[in-house]
């Protein structure tokens, strides 16, 4: 909470800065009152609607009365020791309060655990002779008013029976349960300050001139907001990160232990396979990528690696481990947290993310109002899933996120090569290594090289009359691919006989790779899956949640978790749809670079349909293509409509679908993403958020 109070006051202190300079002092008083208004508006909402639980004994004759309880019935998977007691197992405990005989108003639970209990209130009132049950809560230790439920029952109750159910490894004492005690009033600093950043950010948007004209990078304020904007979705990443895993020296975890352990090890010893071997039962059987048959015969196997001639070899890219963890392992002797990795990478990919869109705007919108940069960023941040890669930040994630960095910085040194008249050829090799080293983290991201392809194209037919630049675009564009695809064949051959295996064939996984076929028929439910797939909608917090379904497919087709597709989740992609009806009217360089971001996007998706399956971590690769391509689709657009009233119209519409992706995926992949770690391992932060939000609860 710290951390979050520091960020937003700093960002209010721009604002507040913006305000103080403004030299136009009707500007500057009008912006006074407005804030002034805003900070009332949400004060009195904190104050009363958004603390409403706190007020639910003034208005009626409400009787406090408190039940001590001084003995639970040890049984199977409760134990009892130091006055505390102990699961050994979840287990379901049931305590009656009877002969209440009052109106109760709330029911209170004074319980010390050091794990999240989920409790349920079951009552009878002047309508119902019988137990009727209420919705159920979850009591965090740290969170006071977890313990509270406020009831609205008819008449006076009779009896109450509160059902425990209590995880195993569980250590609480039940002090007591409480009729008719107040619940406690909760200023919620964070709520007050996320709110008034919420205002600040549409009302800037809306009225302060800076955000109303074209971006330039000689304007201190929008520098500055870029800055904070950048530094504000780093964080972002560095708290979800920070709360998805347990930092713990045990190394055994079966995510951590082939990538974080072996392979650092493997690669510091020198070898290209790991030091576990593969157990005999495995070696022996008939097909050992079988997964049926390794289940059937109970066979001993390690995850998700490549098993190829009795050795066990990492089939993830092997680059995060060469340039970071493994020196860091030999710099320091400890291994790298998985979490600390994807975070690294994360942060690069943010930054390069805003620094191409600041290029885009420069060479293709420079009539485009500011906002929409900002606008811009926030799309690809929020539908970009890199909050979902981060959520679960296990071997599977550093692999993505670290080719998703890679690309995007091919694309801004690309973008770099063309910013003035005189091609620099410098950048020009740094955006044909960075999208080479993507594919030693990402096989599948060779495709993304063809992001580039036009822009190569047009620099080699501009020179082709001068020798000497056409032998300059072959070696510059050859050299950086030449050195790390002879770099990767090798490794492969060493490893698996053949230059072009990456292990994918050998990968111990859910299904057999090597035979797996009729592929083609699956594209479409995979289409479906990735682009068009609906979230499925929930009345309690967070919302939307995730799904393992797909339409109906008689054959073989793996779906992991699913949040929903690109296209739903971030409904600006829409507007690629729109790209034929205005081909005529762009710039022939922008549009070949809109269409090669959906299509080379499109391949890759098709691809990892065709290899893989289902999984939303896979369409991380390249999510954020169909959204760069999306919102350049909108600015072309503003620049070519005339009416001002059109443009504000675009500027509404976006904004709006914009605010929406950004709060689904946070909810979808900022706070849930596969496995839920932040309410698995983090469960004060994860219910001080839903009560937060859902302040009636």
């Amino acid at each position: 909470m710290v951390y979050v109070i520091i960020l937003m006051l700093a960002i209010i202190c721009l604002f507040a800065t913006y305000v103080i300079f403004n030299k136009n002092e009707n500007r500057k008083s009008k912006t006074i009152i407005d804030i002034t208004r805003a900070i009332l508006i949400i004060l009195i909402l904190e104050l009363s609607i958004f603390n409403m639980n706190s007020y639910r004994l003034i208005f009626g004759n409400f009787e406090n009365v408190r039940y001590a309880v001084q003995n639970l019935n040890l049984e199977d998977g409760l134990e009892q020791k130091d006055g505390k007691y102990i699961t050994t197992k979840e287990i379901t405990k049931k305590i009656e309060l009877d002969d209440i005989n009052k109106e109760v108003g709330t029911v209170k639970l004074n319980i010390d655990t050091n794990r999240p209990i989920e409790y349920k209130i079951y009552y009878t009132d002047t309508t119902s002779a019988n137990y009727r049950d209420l919705p159920s809560k979850t009591l965090v230790n740290e969170l006071e008013n977890s313990k509270s439920i406020p009831t609205y029952l008819s008449g006076e109750s009779k009896k109450i029976l509160v059902e425990l159910k209590i995880p195993e490894n569980t250590t609480f004492q039940i002090d007591s349960i409480e009729i008719n005690s107040n619940i406690e009033f909760n200023f919620n600093i964070v709520r007050v300050l996320l709110l008034f950043l919420g205002w600040i950010f549409l009302y800037a948007m809306k009225n302060f001139e800076e955000f109303n004209m074209p971006y330039t990078k000689k304007n201190k304020l929008q520098i500055l907001v870029i800055i904070y904007v950048t530094l504000l979705a780093i964080w972002l990443m560095y708290w979800i990160t920070d709360t998805s895993l347990i930092k713990s020296e045990d190394k055994t975890n079966d995510y951590i232990t082939p990538y974080m352990g072996q392979a650092v090890d493997m690669v510091l010893d020198g070898k290209v396979y790991l030091e576990q071997k593969p157990s005999e039962e495995l070696m022996n059987l008939s097909n050992p990528y079988d997964n049926t048959l390794r289940n059937a015969e109970n066979v001993d196997a390690v995850w998700d690696m490549a098993y190829y001639n009795g050795k066990y070899y990492v089939y993830f890219g092997i680059l995060p481990v060469l340039t970071v963890m493994a020196p860091y392992k030999f710099i320091t002797g400890e291994y790298m947290e998985l979490n600390t990795v994807v975070f690294i990478f994360a942060a690069l990919a943010i930054i390069f993310i805003m620094k191409s869109i600041m290029l885009i705007f420069r060479r293709w919108f420079k009539n485009v109002p500011f906002k929409f940069l900002i606008l811009f960023f926030v799309a690809v941040i929020s539908g970009g899933l890199i909050m979902w890669i981060c959520r679960r930040p296990i071997t599977y994630e550093v692999a993505i996120i670290s080719g998703y960095y890679l690309v995007i910085q091919g694309i801004f040194f690309i973008l770099k090569t063309i910013e003035k008249e005189k091609v620099n050829y410098i950048y020009m090799c740094l955006s044909c290594l960075s999208l080479a080293l993507a594919v030693a983290c990402r096989p599948n991201l060779l495709i993304a090289s063809l992001l580039i392809v036009p822009v190569l194209l047009k620099i080699f037919i501009n020179n082709v009359k001068n020798k000497k630049n056409v032998l300059k675009n072959i070696l510059v564009v050859a050299i950086p691919y030449g050195i790390v695809g002879i770099s990767l064949m090798i490794y492969n051959y060493v490893r698996f006989d053949s230059i072009f295996e990456f292990g994918a064939q050998y990968q111990i996984t859910i299904n057999d790779m090597r035979n797996l076929g009729n592929r083609i028929m699956a594209i479409p439910v995979g289409l479906i899956s990735y682009l068009f797939k609906i979230p499925t909608i929930i009345s309690q917090f967070p919302f939307a949640q995730i799904s393992y379904d797909t339409i109906t497919f008689y054959g073989y087709y793996w779906s992991s978790a699913m949040a929903g597709g690109i296209f739903i989740l971030s409904p600006i992609c829409f507007a690629l749809f729109l790209v034929p009806k205005i081909r005529k009217k762009i710039n022939k360089e922008l549009f070949f670079i809109i269409i090669m971001l959906a299509l080379v996007g499109l391949i890759i998706c098709i691809l990892d349909i065709i290899l893989g399956g289902n999984s939303q971590r896979y369409a991380a690769d390249y999510a954020w293509m169909f959204l760069f391509a999306a919102m350049m689709t909108i600015m072309a657009i503003y620049q070519i409509v005339k009416s001002e009233k059109i443009k504000h119209y675009i500027y509404k519409i976006t904004l709006v679908v914009v605010v929406f992706s950004g709060i689904i995926n946070f909810l979808l992949g900022g706070i849930q993403s596969e496995d839920n770690y932040l309410k698995a391992y983090y469960p004060e932060q994860y219910y001080g958020i839903r009560y937060g939000i859902s302040f009636w609860e």
